[in-house]
């Protein structure tokens, strides 16, 4: 852009140039410099103009303006109050957390002393109750497999989503994730107190139908058969399926049950009922008999 000046008079014979810029009476812009600053100055206006319009807007918002700072302000110090207040809590989680693990604690002492199980402070809680073979049919085909009961160290008046978790994890442990990956059931190992007893693997809760025609209807050698192929495991590997709970009010806790294939083996002896009460409990069957 040409943004020459000329500085200039007129006299006699018209207008003149001046060299010296102080003689100068009139000031000369080029055409385009003109031009430009024509529209600087129209732009100035409009934004004076704008200007005065939003000065004007202005004050029918102030109120709403200071309604919402002073809604801010409000919730600013609420935050503040609550992170103050957390921060100076009596328990922080991890205190929550182990509180609560030691109220289980004190709670399988607890059960353990009145069940007679030695050490008390030491022992699983669980005891087996019984075991038992069954048939299982499917179609015009019957098989064998076994049902386990475990008596476990927690109070029947306890909620079961506060206990199934837990049991799962010490007895197996931990519930296998569900997942639709395969077709064919899919083995974990079980890392919980059964597997003292024999029990190796546990499946996944939506492989349980798949399994059950598996372990069923398996070297069926019949026309149509669709579980004919042997069971991709050996045949002493006990697997265990079908887990649940029940609340036995009478002796006044949790019943763990479940099902494997074979019976369990071995049996340890700190998972057997204290002999104490196995023969009460033999008394008690005695009593019942005579009346």
């Amino acid at each position: 852009m040409d943004t020459s000046i000329s500085y200039v008079s007129h006299g006699t014979l018209g207008w003149s140039k001046e060299k010296d810029p102080s003689r100068g009476t009139h000031v000369v812009l080029s055409r385009e410099f003109y031009s430009y600053l024509d529209g600087q100055q129209l732009t100035i206006e409009n934004l004076k103009r704008d200007l005065n319009w939003y000065k004007n807007e202005r004050g029918q918002y102030l109120p709403t303006i200071d309604k919402l700072k002073r809604e801010v302000s409000r919730l600013e110090d609420e935050m503040e109050n609550l992170v103050r207040s957390a921060n100076s809590s009596q328990y922080s989680e991890a205190e929550v957390v182990k509180m609560n693990e030691e109220l289980y604690r004190i709670c399988k002492e607890r059960a353990n002393a009145e069940r007679g199980l030695r050490p008390k402070k030491e022992h699983s809680g669980y005891c087996l109750q019984q075991s038992t073979q069954v048939e299982r049919r499917y179609g015009s085909n019957t098989e064998k497999a076994w049902e386990t009961v475990i008596q476990t160290p927690y109070p029947a008046e306890i909620p079961a989503n506060s206990i199934v978790g837990r049991v799962i994890k010490e007895l197996f442990g931990g519930r296998p994730a569900v997942t639709e990956e395969s077709n064919e059931p899919q083995y974990f190992k079980c890392a919980g107190l059964m597997r003292k007893c024999g029990i190796i693997n546990t499946i996944r809760v939506n492989d349980k139908e798949n399994y059950r025609s598996l372990i069923f209807m398996a070297n069926r050698e019949e026309p149509g058969n669709i579980y004919s192929k042997p069971i991709r495991t050996t045949r002493d590997m006990n697997i265990a399926f079908d887990f649940s709970v029940r609340q036995d009010f009478k002796n006044g806790y949790w019943l763990a049950m479940f099902s494997h294939v074979y019976s369990l083996n071995p049996i340890p002896a700190d998972m057997l009922p204290a002999r104490k009460n196995r023969k009460n409990g033999n008394q008690r069957e005695k009593e019942n008999e005579a009346e």
